[in-house]
Parts: C-alpha cells; sequence; structure tokens
C-alpha cells in the first residue's frame, strides 16, 4: 500500500499536503471560535441563553483542540511520524463529534460516525480517501441542516 503524504484533513491533504499543516493550524482553532459565537449569537437571539450549555459546549470542544495539539507534538518528538497525524487528528475529532452527540446534538453523532468510517478508508485506501471523506461529511452536513430546517433537528434538554 502507498504512502499517504502529509497530515492534514479532507481534500488539502490529497491535492496539497505541504500547506495541511498551517492550513488547520489557523483554519480550526478560528473555525471553532467563530463557530462559537456565531452559535452563541443565534441562540440569544432566540431567547435561548444557557450559560452552563455554553461553559459545557466550550469545554467539550476546547477540549479536542487541545488533545490535538498535544498529538501535534508527537511528530516533532519522533513517536508519531507527520504522515499519520493526520489519521489520529482525524479519530480525536470523529470522536469529539461522536461524544458531542452524546452529550449535545444527536445530529453530531452523525457526523462521529460518518469520521470514524471515513478513519478507515484513511488507512486502508490509498487515492482520494480524504477528498471523498470530504464530500461525504459535507453531503452529511447538508442533509442534516436541511432536515433540521423542518423540524427533525433533534436537541438534548
Amino acid at each position: 500500500m502507498g504512502r499517504h503524504r502529509g497530515g492534514g484533513f479532507l481534500t488539502l491533504a490529497d491535492f496539497a499536503p505541504s500547506a495541511v499543516g498551517w492550513f488547520w493550524a489557523v483554519a480550526s482553532p478560528a473555525g471553532g471560535i467563530l463557530s462559537g459565537i456565531l452559535g452563541a449569537r443565534y441562540h440569544q437571539r432566540r431567547g435561548q441563553r444557557n450559560r452552563e450549555l455554553g461553559i459545557r459546549h466550550a469545554l467539550h470542544w476546547g477540549g479536542m483542540l487541545v488533545a490535538i495539539f498535544l498529538a501535534v507534538l508527537l511528530v516533532p518528538r519522533g513517536i508519531l511520524s507527520g504522515e499519520d497525524l493526520g489519521k489520529v487528528i482525524l479519530l480525536l475529532v470523529a470522536f469529539g463529534w461522536w461524544s458531542g452527540g452524546v452529550h449535545f446534538d444527536r445530529v453530531f453523532m452523525w457526523l462521529g460516525g460518518v469520521m470514524g468510517l471515513g478513519f478507515l478508508g484513511v488507512i486502508w485506501v490509498d487515492r482520494y480517501a480524504w477528498t471523498c471523506l470530504g464530500i461525504l461529511v459535507a453531503a452529511v452536513l447538508v442533509t442534516k441542516a436541511i432536515a433540521g430546517q423542518r423540524g427533525e433537528h433533534t436537541h438534548e434538554p
């Protein structure tokens, strides 16, 4: 089986592996922070302000980012190769989304499950596994967003 170069996430890993690390070092925390801000504003406009739930989300997703940062430290120590770092991060993210579904919103479980299956793909498929995973994650996000607009979106009380 051929080696996958780079250690990133989704299509960038297939087409520009040398840019993956820097892209996700910026995009992941920035996207997480932006998502938290937008989510808080959305819920505040709807009158659903819940400080305790907001703190739980911040601890959950922030903890996932800390775990990813710690995994990155395995590469310079020679414990993990740069080629395999993306796979480990994918596994951490899959677990983060899955456990987010257990504790917050069942929709997250779909993403965690898809990413878990995607993890199997990236460890066994040589070509375009990250791109296929990206397409699948996007499809799940769009499908669940549309379903949520139809009232099928479930939240834990």
